[in-house]
C-alpha cells in the first residue's frame, strides 16, 4: 500500500526507509499519468490528487524524480530546497 504519511515523514525529516524510494516512485507515478491522461484510470487517479492541473503534476512529477535521483546517490542535501519549492507549487 502507498503510504502518504511515509512521504511526509521523509520530506519532514529526510529519514530514508527501506520503502522510501518506491513510495516516491508510484506517486511520480501517479502525477505523471495526470499529466499524460493516457490510461484508463488517469480521471480517478486526477480526483484522488485532489483534482491536480496538468501542469503542476508535471512539476511535481519532476520533482519526486529529482529527489529519488539525489537519494540514489546519497546526496540529501539539495532536499531542503525542493521541500520549500514544492510548498510554494
Amino acid at each position: 500500500m502507498i503510504s502518504s504519511k511515509e512521504i511526509k515523514k521523509f520530506l519532514e525529516t529526510d529519514a530514508v526507509t527501506e520503502d522510501t524510494l518506491y513510495h516516491l516512485s508510484v506517486i511520480k507515478g501517479m502525477f505523471t499519468r495526470v499529466f499524460k491522461q493516457d490510461q484508463w484510470d488517469w480521471f480517478l487517479t486526477f480526483e484522488s490528487l485532489g483534482r491536480v492541473g496538468r501542469k503542476k503534476s508535471i512539476r511535481l512529477s519532476n520533482y519526486i524524480r529529482f529527489i529519488r535521483s539525489e537519494i540514489k546517490k546519497e546526496n540529501l542535501k539539495p532536499l531542503a530546497f525542493i521541500t520549500l519549492e514544492t510548498e510554494r507549487i
